[in-house]
């Protein structure tokens, strides 16, 4: 017979999951409105965090990054990157590797309860970033663009089933470091810490780019651009681009940095 606490820790992570989506949806509402971002969606967030899943951070992060509240950005981003342990597994690796990358994760006892094995995957599991198009305005401005990669009109008609599958609503996914990291270069005010993230983000580029590892490869790419930017690195953030459309020539908000920037240097 089943109690009411049987299935208590799975309902709380599903719950936490959904408190981390809905805050989202309803903090991009406030944000594209010119409103402050209530203290109910706050507590939303803060329940979401609750949770041994990371993304649920990363998304409250981005949230404050993109209401510039740099100071709890950087605390909450720090926290992150101390929970994640080289025994973490990426989710995309569970699909290119499939039983083996399992296996090596599944160390628990063999008697198990079914709560312990939840809780101990979703600890351990690294998930990409998503976010859809009703939570796009809790990402930093110039990952916006990714709403618009569609650039052709055959593009515009046909979705990018390879990054949505079945879900035509996403309209930003990145792997989670490259993200982390993106945000700490956006977030901190310490120049040592900035330059640390900015040199996390290349070193992530480079070896995805080496290994061929990253599905999202080409949006990593997109977000060092935008630190180059920062810097007043204009030539580099245009080779950052070029690169990022070399690699995926298709679905590719690049083009649009690549228009601004050619029009920055036309009409400077």
């Amino acid at each position: 017979m089943v109690t009411d606490r049987e299935y208590r820790h799975e309902l709380e992570f599903i719950f936490q999951s959904l408190c981390s989506k809905i805050a989202s949806q309803e903090a991009s509402a406030c944000i594209a409105n010119g409103r402050e971002v209530t203290s109910d969606i706050i507590c939303m967030f803060e329940t979401s965090i609750r949770s041994p899943d990371i993304s649920n951070r990363l998304r409250y992060a981005s949230m404050l990054v993109s209401t510039r509240q740099y100071e709890r950005a950087s605390a909450l981003l720090e926290t992150i990157e101390r929970m994640i342990t080289s025994s973490m597994i990426k989710n995309t690796q569970l699909f290119k590797q499939g039983i083996n990358a399992v296996s090596n994760l599944d160390q628990r006892p063999q008697k198990s309860s079914s709560t312990y094995i939840l809780m101990e995957y979703a600890g351990n599991i690294f998930f990409d970033i998503v976010f859809g198009s009703s939570e796009i305005y809790c990402v930093p401005c110039h990952l916006r663009c990714e709403r618009y990669r569609a650039i052709t009109e055959d593009e515009i008609k046909v979705p990018d089933l390879h990054l949505c599958g079945n879900n035509i609503n996403l309209v930003f996914l990145s792997n989670a470091n490259a993200f982390l990291y993106y945000l700490q270069c956006l977030s901190s005010k310490n120049d040592d810490k900035k330059r640390l993230a900015l040199v996390k983000v290349y070193y992530f580029c480079l070896g995805e780019l080496q290994n061929q590892t990253s599905d999202h490869v080409a949006t990593a790419l997109n977000m060092l651009g935008h630190v180059a930017e920062l810097q007043i690195d204009f030539p580099g953030a245009w080779a950052l681009y070029k690169i990022s459309v070399a690699i995926k020539p298709h679905y590719n908000a690049a083009y649009w940095h690549l228009f601004r920037l050619f029009g920055r240097i036309v009409y400077s």
